[in-house]
């Protein structure tokens, strides 16, 4: 049995992604091979890194989509488009989760 195609999504600024974090967000993409992960590109660097580490993983560089930064509204309407929302640790989103929980 083939499962759904699945979204992640972590809009979190990039120096947020501890190397932990982002490890643990690679298991859940090798566990769940028709998913994608849906980040914020935060400069040019920060997605070149990302990529390469996920390759590193086994991650192909298809199964991460950088989003750009856009004007509020926008931004918090991205959560309503993703399967599952992932927060970081020890700095998590903040006031951004408890917009879009609410």
């Amino acid at each position: 049995m083939r499962l759904a195609r699945q979204s992640l999504c972590a809009f979190n600024n990039n120096y947020k992604f501890t190397p932990d974090v982002w490890a643990t967000w690679m298991r859940i993409l090798k566990r769940s091979p028709n998913s994608v992960l849906w980040v914020l590109e935060d400069n040019p660097q920060a997605k070149e890194n990302l990529t390469a580490n996920a390759k590193n993983q086994g991650i192909a560089a298809n199964r991460l989509i950088f989003a750009g930064r856009v004007m509020p509204e926008q931004y918090l309407a991205r959560y309503h488009c993703a399967d599952l929302f992932l927060d970081t640790a020890p700095y998590g989103a903040g006031t951004t989760a408890c917009v879009h929980h609410f």
